[in-house]
């Protein structure tokens, strides 16, 4: 849509539809961009051990839920494949999949891989309040006494640095409304 809606430079049209010099090469930026963040995630993913990169993470200001999330959320997705496959086994054991059609899908079979993906959730989560209480059991989210920090109150000039970002915040959408007019 970018390379026919953007810049005025017209290098192809097939009636109503033009291609557009600008919105071609923005497309290509895009792409290039697109392109390097993944390529880039995939090296740091693949040569940076993950409890590393969780570690840096946190460094970084990520919330300890979140990192502990994460954290489980990789162990865990290796059990719940080894689930999901032994479930497909023992489907096809019992004959599911055994005549297979192309580009043919039948009710019936639609009806068993809902089923199958349901009773894999339904498992999942059964496993995850299990894994929970079991860290409840140990101690898990509660705060240590030498965490427990004394809430300071705010001073003079948190509350006038607030007040001055509270009033540009209110010019700003007051001045977007008048000019909208």
């Amino acid at each position: 849509m970018l390379t026919i809606t953007a810049g005025s430079t017209i290098l192809a049209q097939w009636g109503p539809l033009a291609l557009r010099q600008e919105g071609l090469l923005t497309m290509v930026l895009v792409i290039g961009r697109f392109l390097s963040i993944l390529t880039l995630g995939f090296v740091l993913l693949g040569t940076t051990p993950f409890l590393t990169l969780l570690r840096a993470m946190r460094s970084l200001g990520l919330p300890i839920i979140l990192a502990d999330m994460t954290l489980l959320t990789y162990r865990y997705l290796f059990e719940t494949a080894d689930m999901l496959s032994t479930m497909q086994k023992s489907m096809r054991l019992r004959g599911f999949g055994q005549q297979r059609r192309w580009l043919h899908v039948e009710r019936k079979t639609l009806f068993q891989l809902a089923g199958l993906l349901g009773t894999l959730l339904i498992r999942s989560y059964e496993r995850s309040e299990k894994i929970y209480k079991a860290m409840q059991l140990r101690g898990y989210g509660q705060l240590k006494p030498s965490q427990l920090v004394a809430r300071q109150p705010a001073d003079s000039m948190s509350w006038m640095l607030t007040g001055i970002c509270s009033i540009a915040a209110i010019a700003f959408i007051i001045g977007e409304v008048v000019l909208s007019f």
